[in-house]
């Protein structure tokens, strides 16, 4: 070998050996993330001895390796830290589970810890009540409670009628609450106390006389049955007015649409509320809401037929899926408008036969009675709702739903919102004094608006 190759070959093994230690350096090393914790505790029985110092029960963590320490104990409560004191209640045998996070994962351990007595610092609920004078609308509240509740941090209060119906949720360690009616209610309280436990007590209180303030004679509840106007029921119907019924996007542009502000999708308009030749089967349906909280629906035995308009529509057999126009209901009736005419044929009507009897699943959406229930707040626009109980209760186009347009009436009970209270409106051509109502519901996304009037 010649001393150039042998040069050469030296300088290769340099630039190998160069070669190799630049990739040595700059492959990647896998970090260590530590190793898995192995999760440990141990519990201390406490002595609770004031309502400041109420725990009962101290967990301690005693992982060994750096970790964050979770608690859970079912039904007590969860919480974080390597030492926690909790408040326990009642005596009795409580499974505690520890999960620990470290750098290498996590675990998780647990123990059946025993408390030996009962804790005498956790809350214990109790309340009293009294009656109230009102005096006048503002001053209406004719019930106060109070908590007297042991160890109470704070309260919350429900009251319900005897028919399930919901006066209200109140706070507060004392609250004065207005109810309009006499009767029967039941007041609910939850206290809660050290450590986040909760306590329950229900007592039943009795209204005996009616609160001549309890009702705003201008709200929902004063007006709907007229209690607020001195009445015992009251009798709505649809406004034959444009713009009486309206569909759009939501209950909010609902509304602007009956105050003549908006658009709509559609809405009736001069030849839905002409008298005769209208829709006449829909204008004429009468709620009638009573103070015992029963609505008596008449349809004085007329249902408007679209045409195949609407889903409910579009099921019926033919002819009547065809048929545009005023139809009786319930009972065999020659209704005269006309309107009433068969697309599928030239044949005047009316026929003989009330649709609900060829087809006695649409009996439900005939006259009937229901009943209702009220809130007076709450709703898409803070008026509150209306819910009628009942299949085939509804109030406005029978077949709107939460759900969706109903085929046949299913739906046991349909809430509509309070979009507008009008009161002592004047009729431009009878003169009459008058109230009236927008209700709307939102049907699975597509928002519906109804008008109502009654006379005072």
């Amino acid at each position: 070998m010649n001393r150039r190759n042998f040069k050469i070959i030296i300088s290769f093994g340099m630039i190998v050996s160069t070669a190799s230690l630049f990739f040595s350096s700059c492959q990647k090393k896998n970090p260590s993330l530590g190793a898995l914790p192995s999760a440990s505790f141990t519990s201390v029985a406490l002595t609770p001895t004031s309502d400041s110092t109420a725990w009962n029960i101290e967990l301690i963590n005693t992982t060994p390796t750096p970790s964050i320490a979770y608690w859970n104990i079912p039904g007590i409560g969860r919480y974080k830290g390597d030492t926690v004191k909790v408040v326990v209640q009642n005596a009795g045998n409580y499974s505690v589970q520890l999960t620990v996070a470290g750098q290498g994962g996590t675990d998780s351990v647990s123990q059946t810890i025993k408390v030996t007595q009962d804790n005498p610092y956790t809350v214990k609920a109790s309340f009293k009540s009294q009656m109230l004078t009102p005096s006048n609308f503002a001053n209406p509240q004719n019930l106060e409670l109070i908590n007297t509740s042991l160890y109470s941090k704070s309260a919350s209060w429900t009251i319900n009628g005897s028919d399930g119906s919901s006066i209200g949720t109140f706070t507060g360690d004392t609250v004065k609450v207005t109810i309009p009616s006499a009767g029967t209610y039941t007041v609910k309280l939850t206290s809660t106390g050290n450590g986040g436990l909760t306590s329950a007590a229900t007592q039943t209180v009795t209204i005996a006389q009616d609160n001549p303030y309890g009702l705003d004679p201008n709200g929902i509840f004063g007006i709907l049955d007229g209690s607020g106007i001195g009445l015992t029921k009251r009798t709505w119907m649809p406004n034959r007015v444009v713009a009486s019924c309206v569909v759009w996007d939501n209950l909010a542009d609902v509304l602007k649409a009956m105050n003549g502000t908006g658009g709509s999708w559609w809405q009736f308009g001069t030849a839905e509320i002409a008298d005769s030749t209208g829709r006449d089967g829909y204008l004429d349906d009468q709620y009638t809401f009573t103070t015992d909280k029963k609505m008596n629906f008449n349809d004085n035995n007329t249902v408007y037929l679209d045409a195949a308009g609407s889903t409910w529509t579009k099921a019926l057999p033919s002819p009547w899926d065809g048929y545009l126009g005023t139809y009786a209901s319930s009972r065999d009736s020659a209704i005269k408008s006309s309107s009433q005419i068969i697309a599928s044929s030239s044949t005047p009507t009316p026929i003989s036969t009330a649709l609900y009897n060829l087809i006695p699943a649409l009996k439900p959406w005939g006259s009937g009675t229901f009943t209702y229930s009220i809130t007076t707040s709450g709703g898409a626009m803070g008026l509150g709702t209306i819910t009628v109980f009942g299949v085939g209760a509804h109030i406005g186009l029978p077949d709107k739903a939460a759900s969706g347009d109903e085929t046949v009436p299913t739906v046991t009970s349909k809430t509509y919102d309070v979009l507008k209270i009008s009161n002592n409106l004047t009729d431009a051509v009878t003169g009459a004094t008058y109230d009236e109502l927008i209700l709307g519901i939102n049907e699975n996304g597509v928002a519906w608006g109804f008008r109502f009037r009654s006379n005072r």
